[in-house]
């Protein structure tokens, strides 16, 4: 008698029943991994190879340079604690949210739009509270000028402390898949979530961090979830103790290899290095505001990547301050690009700022593109802007004075006379447009 006859065999004892039904759900049953106890189905499947010529494209979502957002299938975000995996997630969450590519915005230039428009997201905030949470939110929604209303309808939180998120564990040495991951599956229909993020991952069951085949099965689990219900879903997880200083991959991140294995697509964090802060011209004091990502440690569905993705942490203060606490300042998640150490403005530079230039009308120049260094309306702090320079740092204002004096010079810019707000002259500079042929050393698809 085979297995699937014997599930349903009336004639055997109740006890051997479920028992056999428990070896059925633990061996072959996928429908297991879901909670779905119904009638065993055929455990395989073959038919013909059909030819698809009209077959849908893969529905990937790129921010900042990175395509790390795939419908329908799991992906993992990993770094070291404190480095800004949550706050890079919450610049990710209110890009897709708005529609806007925040990762890719100028400081005061509007973001380029997102190709795939607003998305709807679910976050499982299951490390912050629902306070914490709400303060690193309204640091980002301050840095990228975002109206509170955008989120409305499209930003969704399950916070640990009213709703403990446990997909899956292990009773008397099996696996059991909880109730909740249909719970789950429900929620995303009901708000038509696109995006899907569990923070951290660890948090999200209770089954023994480093084996194999229980990681693999709550992988599973998650991985389901995607397919079934057409939602991107991230999982963010930590690096092994002592991995978050060096140089990082997906071997590096803790616990069980099943999890990277399951993952379609694997990116990396980690903080800048004290020889790169000064390669770079950082101060050693602030290279922990700077971090880079490898996008595809693990790239299944993108193209290997042997480059550095940068980003900086710009601190925002909340203005909340009282009479007995002092107002607190958080880090945000901004791009920025090392700057080349020689600063040799290239064509490639000189294309940059000449399209964050022209985003700026002929009565503002007094206000952005100011001859003099020694106040905020400085054009260098333009250049910055373009080629994402920290225009905070002593090292980096050096060097752009430097490159205006190279352009000037070559009159890729000059000076002009504008009046302020205040009817008084002002020299400024303007830029004159690149050469009609311009390619840039760093493109993204």
């Amino acid at each position: 008698m085979g297995l699937v006859e014997a599930d349903f065999d009336k004639k055997k004892p109740a006890t051997f029943k479920m028992e056999v039904m428990k070896e059925a759900l633990k061996i072959v049953d996928p429908s297991a991994l879901l909670g779905v106890v119904g009638e065993v189905g055929p455990r395989l499947v073959i038919k013909p190879f059909v030819y698809n010529p009209q077959i849908s494209p893969r529905q990937l979502i790129s921010i900042g340079g990175m395509r790390s957002y795939a419908k329908g299938f799991l992906s993992l975000t990993g770094a070291a604690g404190g480095v800004g995996k949550s706050t890079q997630s919450i610049a990710e969450e209110l890009s897709l949210v708005t529609g806007k590519d925040l990762l890719t915005q100028l400081p005061g230039f509007p973001a380029p739009p997102l190709k795939c428009g607003r998305q709807r997201v679910w976050v499982m905030s299951l490390e912050d509270d629902e306070k914490e949470h709400q303060r690193r939110v309204n640091a980002a929604l301050k840095l990228y000028g975002i109206d509170p209303k955008e989120l409305v309808g499209w930003y969704f939180v399950t916070y640990k402390n009213d709703s403990p998120v446990n997909v899956a564990s292990v009773s008397n040495g099996v696996f059991v898949a909880n109730p909740q991951v249909q719970l789950i599956g429900q929620a995303i229909k009901d708000h038509a979530i696109d995006v899907l993020i569990v923070d951290p991952f660890v948090n999200s069951h209770s089954i023994p961090e480093n084996d194999n085949g229980t990681t693999n099965k709550v992988a599973d689990i998650w991985r389901t979830i995607a397919q079934e219900n057409m939602v991107a879903l991230v999982l963010t997880h930590h690096l092994r103790k002592g991995n978050g200083m060096g140089e990082v991959s997906a071997d590096d991140l803790r616990g069980a290899v099943a999890l990277v294995s399951a993952a379609r697509i694997v990116r990396v964090l980690a903080p800048m290095s004290k020889d790169e802060a000064s390669r770079y011209g950082i101060d050693p004091d602030r290279r922990r505001f700077y971090y880079w990502i490898n996008p595809s440690a693990k790239g299944n569905l993108t193209p290997p990547c042997d480059d550095r993705l940068w980003f900086r942490l710009a601190s925002v203060d909340l203005d909340n301050g009282t009479d007995e606490w002092v107002s607190d300042s958080l880090g945000v998640a901004e791009y920025w690009q090392p700057p080349q150490v020689t600063m040799v403005g290239t064509d490639d530079d000189h294309s940059k700022v000449y399209q964050a230039f022209l985003g700026v009308i002929a009565s503002d120049y007094a206000n952005k593109c100011r001859c003099s260094a020694n106040n905020e309306k400085w054009f260098g702090h333009l250049i910055g802007g373009a080629l994402r320079l920290d225009t905070k740092d002593k090292n980096i204002v050096a060097k752009i004075k430097s490159l205006i004096a190279a352009w000037e010079a070559k009159e890729i810019i000059y000076k002009e006379d504008f009046k302020d707000s205040t009817s008084r002259d002002r020299k400024c500079y303007l830029v004159n447009p690149p050469p009609e042929k311009t390619q840039s050393s760093r493109e993204y698809q």
